[in-house]
């Protein structure tokens, strides 16, 4: 066999071992040529604003006894959860206690379920009714002889486990009654909206400030009804619908609620609810309300701050 001469072997060797270095070094400047120009001095190859965003959402549900207030709940309770006015709730009760493109999953029977991200049907449980009708009965000289003649509707509110789900926030239709020829003091129809406005205001917490129109103020914390012929219709936020087990809530001025009211005033009202489907336009009269409205409870004799449980099984 034919020696072959040790410089040139060695040239070779040193030839091939090169040669792969060489095609990485090629491939190198093919793929920086290729790649887009970041000319924004950001780093970033997307100029257009087009990149998805990929801040994880958090869903973690706030510690047992987090101290809350319906004010600052989206600081005080991580995860979306909501507030009961005091503590955080752990559980959600339905979608609003929940992040925005997930539901709350309740099992049947319990007061509390378990946020699920997406929309996955109604809440168990919802119904199609959505709107409160507050109808006066007040017919005696007693109820309706003064500034304020009537049941005095300040708040109307709906519950869930003891806790406060939420207060009407819009009036979408009202007529006042007759008022035996006495004037009337407090007209604007508004005020039944929001949270309760006639706070007592005394150190024992009794005495309510009822009369700032009787002392100038223009202020009107309630709206003063008439007889029988007055009425209002109600509705609440996010279009919510009534679940079986709520409790609706008439917040009227009254002795029990307010000691400087007189007892035996006769301000009586009704209670109905209506379906989210129906049409406002139709109402003309207390008997037109009556005529479409479910029946569900009155207040007792001297009307006063009324609560009645929503059962829709009575209003088929």
């Amino acid at each position: 066999m034919r020696a072959i001469p040790l410089l040139p072997a060695l040239l070779l060797l040193a030839a091939c071992s090169d040669a792969p270095a060489l095609r990485n070094d090629r491939n190198e400047e093919e793929d920086t040529g290729s790649a887009p120009t970041d000319t924004s001095g950001s780093g970033a190859a997307d100029t257009d604003g087009s990149a998805a965003d990929t801040t994880p959402v958090d869903t973690t549900p706030p510690a047992a006894n987090t101290p809350c207030t319906v004010d600052t709940v989206a600081t005080d309770c991580s995860g979306g959860y909501g507030c009961d006015g005091t503590l955080c709730y752990v559980e959600c009760r339905d979608a609003l206690d929940c992040q925005e493109g997930s539901t709350c999953l309740v099992p049947e029977g319990a007061r509390y379920g378990a946020c699920q991200p997406g929309e996955t049907g109604p809440v168990p449980g919802e119904t199609d009714y959505a709107y409160v009708a507050i109808l006066s009965t007040a017919t005696s000289q007693t109820s309706l002889l003064n500034r304020h003649p009537g049941p005095d509707i300040d708040a109307v509110e709906i519950r869930r486990a003891g806790a406060t789900l939420a207060y009407a926030e819009i009036v979408q239709g009202q007529r006042r009654g007759a008022y035996l020829g006495s004037e009337n003091a407090t007209l604007d129809f508004s005020s039944i909206t929001g949270p309760v406005d006639s706070i007592p205001i005394d150190a024992a917490g009794q005495e309510c400030a009822v009369d700032q129109p009787e002392t100038g103020t223009d202020f009107q914390t309630y709206w003063s009804m008439g007889d029988d012929g007055g009425w209002a219709i109600v509705s609440f936020p996010n279009d919510y619908r009534f679940r079986a087990g709520d409790e609706l809530v008439v917040w009227e001025i009254g002795p029990t609620w307010c000691t400087n009211e007189p007892a035996g005033a006769n301000d009586s009202y009704d209670l109905l609810v209506g379906k989210f489907d129906i049409s406002f336009s139709t109402f003309r009269s207390a008997d037109s309300v009556r005529a479409v409205f479910c029946p569900i409870g009155a207040s007792g004799p001297n009307g006063d701050v009324t609560t009645i449980p929503f059962d829709p099984a009575a209003c088929p």
